[in-house]
C-alpha cells in the first residue's frame, strides 16, 4: 500500500474506521431510519439525534474534519426543515 503506516496512532484510526463501516455499513447503508409515519418533528428530532451519535463517533477518529462537517450537517437539515422535508 502506498500510504501505509504501521505507527500505532495510524493502527488506531484505521482499527475505528473498519469497525464503524462494519457497525454501519459503507455510507450508512446497514443504518434502518425510516421514520415514515411518525409526526414531522418527532422525525426531525429522531434524524438529529442518530446524526448526532454519527458526530461523536467520526470525532474520535477525525476531530478537525467532523467539525466542518458538522456545520454542513446542521445547516443543511435546517434547510430542510424550513422547506418542511
Amino acid at each position: 500500500m502506498p500510504v501505509y503506516s504501521a505507527d500505532a496512532k495510524w493502527s488506531r484510526k484505521a482499527s475505528r474506521i473498519c469497525a464503524d463501516v462494519l457497525k454501519v455499513g459503507n455510507f450508512g447503508h446497514k443504518q434502518r431510519r425510516h421514520y415514515g409515519s411518525t409526526p414531522y418533528f418527532l422525525r426531525k428530532f429522531l434524524s438529529s439525534w442518530g446524526r448526532l451519535g454519527d458526530m461523536l463517533r467520526h470525532f474520535s477518529i477525525f476531530p478537525m474534519d467532523s467539525i466542518v462537517f458538522f456545520g454542513g450537517v446542521i445547516r443543511t437539515g435546517l434547510h430542510a426543515a424550513v422547506r418542511g422535508e
